[in-house]
């Protein structure tokens, strides 16, 4: 599974060109072992997660469980909960043992603060992930093939307007 995968690149170099020394000192280390859970859906959200090495599974509960997608070295993840206030949208479980940077939820809003364009991205990926989201477990789009399949997720996934809503309504 892709799960937003050119949202989620765009964003791993805008996080990496904004977090210098200062952003670094406002996060912790966290380490998971293979097949350790960091936290479950419906879980409470207060942090942004960067993988620093390792890998994580993106997993929606269901019924049925369904690997949502697989974020590597520099990817990040949390943000939805962090964005909307809402429970953890998924599980996210370690593929093999993973080092991930911890930000909690002041030192994002402050990020966001010095860095508007930051704000963007991350919006951008909550709406691509969202998107993946609905595509890969609402029974809703199953009986659509291939092309017409993302010819709708492409409807979704429209300009940046509901981006520029969202943000105006957050921050």
């Amino acid at each position: 599974p892709s799960g937003g995968v050119v949202s989620v690149n765009a964003a791993k170099a805008e996080i990496a060109v904004r977090a210098d020394r200062a952003e670094i000192d406002r996060c912790a280390l966290h380490q998971l072992a293979a097949g350790e859970v960091l936290f479950r859906q419906g879980d409470a959200g207060d942090a942004l997660y960067v993988v620093v090495s390792g890998e994580v599974a993106v997993i929606a509960d269901g019924p049925p469980r369904v690997e949502l997608t697989r974020l590597g070295e520099s990817s990040f993840f949390g943000e939805i909960a962090l964005v909307t206030s809402e429970t953890r949208p998924a599980t996210v479980e370690a593929t093999r043992a993973t080092e991930l940077l911890v930000f909690k939820r002041a030192a994002v809003e402050e990020l966001c603060a010095a860095e508007p364009a930051l704000l963007s991205v991350i919006l951008a990926a909550v709406r691509e992930r969202l998107v993946s989201r609905l595509i890969a477990t609402s029974p809703l789009f199953q009986p659509f093939a291939g092309d017409e399949r993302q010819a709708l997720v492409g409807r979704f996934r429209g300009g940046l307007a509901q981006v520029n809503v969202v943000q105006s309504i957050i921050f």
